[in-house]
């Protein structure tokens, strides 16, 4: 059985034009043994997900149920974000491989695997 428990969260988000804005959002979380049943509301817009953990802790995979577009029609589907490996990068413990899969009666869509190399932050112009 899960605890239910609200948190708030700030998220800074960069737009592609430079601007910056911050959002403030309630985030209700159920939590069980290896994973949270995150469901969060912005505008009248409520989606949840789960998020997995290891025993370490990590997080390792991110399901959801999203639309997915196929020939101009819709269909609410399970997506997930599954994390293979964590690596330090500059001090930070990161996931830096995962993978985007769409869920579909046909059969699973791996649309994209990702990997980071290298990360770079806090940069100034002139870097």
């Amino acid at each position: 059985m899960g605890i239910p428990f609200t948190i708030l969260m700030g998220f800074l988000l960069t737009m592609t034009m430079g601007i910056l804005f911050t959002i403030t959002i309630g985030i209700q979380l159920t939590i069980y043994t290896s994973s949270a049943r995150a469901t969060m509301t912005y505008r009248g817009i409520t989606a949840s997900a789960t998020l997995t953990v290891n025993n370490k802790g990590e997080l390792v995979n991110f399901v959801a149920q999203r639309y997915f577009t196929l020939d101009d029609q819709y269909s609410l589907e399970t997506w997930s974000t599954p994390l293979k490996e964590y690596r330090e990068i500059n001090g930070y413990k990161l996931p830096v491989k995962g993978e985007g899969i769409w869920h579909l009666s046909s059969g699973d869509f791996p649309y994209i695997r990702l990997e980071i190399v290298d990360i770079q932050y806090n940069l100034h112009k002139g870097n």
